[in-house]
């Protein structure tokens, strides 16, 4: 666990010991101020609030950032088309998974040759 999480962690724990008993006791992980199940719209509407003081546009859509986090580290680590479809519950050779093509290591190496031509391009001397 890294110290920023452990950081973080340590402050929920020292709120929720200062906090009414209700709470401290409740079975849930985020409770209400009753210490009761709280209502979706209240998890939106604070959600929302913090992403806002973040600064994070209103269209991102963490859950598609994490699949796209998962399919491309996959493939970078050379697993198939077809086990990744299957990690996202995608049928194999599905669109949905050729749209990570652009993941794997060959398209990688394509993007590094790329940029050493055009470091090559900028660093040769200039003739005279």
């Amino acid at each position: 666990m890294s110290a920023k999480l452990h950081s973080i962690l340590q402050h929920q724990r020292e709120l929720l010991e200062n906090s009414w008993a209700t709470m401290r006791t409740s079975s849930f992980v985020l409770p209400g101020p009753a210490g009761g199940q709280r209502k979706l719209h209240s998890y939106i509407r604070h959600f929302r609030r913090i992403r806002y003081l973040a600064g994070i546009p209103e269209d991102y859509r963490p859950n598609s950032c994490l699949r796209d986090t998962v399919a491309s580290r996959l493939l970078s680590s050379r697993s198939t088309f077809d086990e990744v479809a299957y990690q996202l519950g995608h049928s194999p050779g599905s669109p949905m998974t050729r749209r990570y093509a652009k993941f794997t290591l060959a398209a990688e190496q394509g993007i590094v040759n790329k940029a050493e031509q055009g470091l090559d391009s900028l660093l040769k001397p200039k003739a005279d």
